[in-house]
């Protein structure tokens, strides 16, 4: 068995403008959209542009984050690696709820971690997730209510325009994926206020994202539309990777792995796993941004999956497949390289990521063959603006 990880990051950004009379009238800067669990969860199954289908906006005041602005201050030691502490003027200051645990804390050096426990109102229990191993003492930070599912008060739910900008862009030398829907909503009737927002790929009470307007809110009056552009960025390390993984059973595997299609990269895709032999097998690894057909090389698809299920707020996907004892024709000449590829309709068969090994391996015909790979993915946690 052998185990390789495939890594993504996504933030979420969305700009508002006023429009009269099909002028704009006011417009305002882009804005961070903070990430719902539900959001989280939601990218095992939901490709990328789908997540922020439908613009869903409200008239709630119910916040996303929380910051002390009364100098409160916190520490977290590597000693003590699951204990984060609330501080003002050099001793322990009330600043936790009970309500917090579960929610994501950001301190603004560096440092990321789950509430997992409520202690007192001066101390919490937490997993840290980025910035562990080392202190940070005397910090500024940020709560996460990433809980939540909805909107406080939906009003509206807008779909994107066809006729404005809905498109997908990839930035080679930033790796990253920019999903965008624009949505205009209807000319106004009457005066209304719009104090949060979100998005979802239908269901209104399964929100990817959610944030309160900036200022207070929007508000329009008569005559006047809401237009809202958001981008979802997706980071993908296309780096090329030496890969050493170890096996149960058979010999380490060790070669170089890149991304060779990042347009059809996403966990929740129709995934098959192939072995190639043959001189194109070891073909150098092709561009991530290249359109890309089929794996190179003499092919052996599995037969037989080993998925593991998805787990409510793990943010992985394992997805695993099995050559069993007596399947023939895998390599002619020695498995040189292992790799997914992933089925699109009329659009053919997608080679999407490919590990080159240093050297051929042969599967007897009395093993079984098991080969995972581990698609994760997380948020990008910034103070939001």
């Amino acid at each position: 068995m052998s185990i390789h990880a495939l890594n993504a990051r996504c933030t979420v950004s969305y700009r508002r403008e006023i429009l009269e009379n099909g002028k704009v009238v006011r417009t305002h800067r882009n804005t961070k959209n903070l990430i719902l669990d539900s959001g989280m969860d939601m990218i095992a199954t939901v490709w990328w542009h789908e997540l922020i289908r439908y613009c869903h906006l409200g008239k709630g005041i119910t916040p996303t984050k929380r910051t002390p602005g009364d100098g409160t201050l916190f520490r977290y030691l590597a000693a003590t690696p699951n204990q984060l502490r609330a501080r003002k003027d050099g001793v322990d200051t009330s600043f936790f709820a009970a309500s917090d645990v579960g929610r994501m804390m950001r301190l603004d050096s560096g440092l990321e971690c789950r509430i997992t426990g409520y202690t007192s109102a001066a101390v919490v229990t937490v997993n840290v997730t980025k910035g562990g191993g080392v202190d940070h003492v005397d910090q500024v930070g940020t709560i996460y209510h990433v809980e939540q599912t909805r909107l406080d008060d939906h009003l509206r739910q807008l779909d994107p325009d066809n006729s404005l900008d809905n498109s997908a862009v990839w930035d080679g030398p930033t790796s990253t994926w920019r999903y965008r829907h624009t949505f205009l909503g209807p000319v106004e009737t009457a005066n209304v206020a719009y104090t949060e927002i979100g998005w979802s790929n239908g269901d209104p009470n399964k929100l990817f994202g959610r944030d309160l307007i900036p200022g207070g809110g929007d508000a329009l009056t008569p005559n006047q539309r809401y237009r809202v552009v958001v981008d979802l960025y997706v980071t993908i390390d296309t780096a090329h990777h030496d890969v050493d993984a170890p096996g149960d059973g058979i010999a380490d595997l060790t070669g170089t792995a890149g991304v060779e299609d990042i347009a059809y990269f996403h966990p929740g895709r129709d995934w098959h796993l192939f072995l190639a032999s043959g001189a194109e097998a070891t073909t150098p690894l092709r561009d991530p941004a290249s359109d890309v057909y089929g794996p190179p090389g003499d092919v052996s698809d599995s037969t037989t999956n080993a998925h593991q299920p998805y787990v409510s707020g793990s943010y992985r996907c394992v997805l695993g497949w099995q050559f069993v004892g007596g399947e023939n024709g895998l390599g002619k000449n020695g498995i040189r390289a292992v790799g997914i590829w992933s089925g699109w309709y009329w659009y053919g068969n997608r080679c999407v990521y490919r590990v080159i090994l240093d050297a051929p391996f042969d599967k007897a015909p009395f093993f079984t063959l098991t080969i995972r790979f581990v698609f994760s993915w997380g948020r990008i946690l910034e103070p939001i603006a």
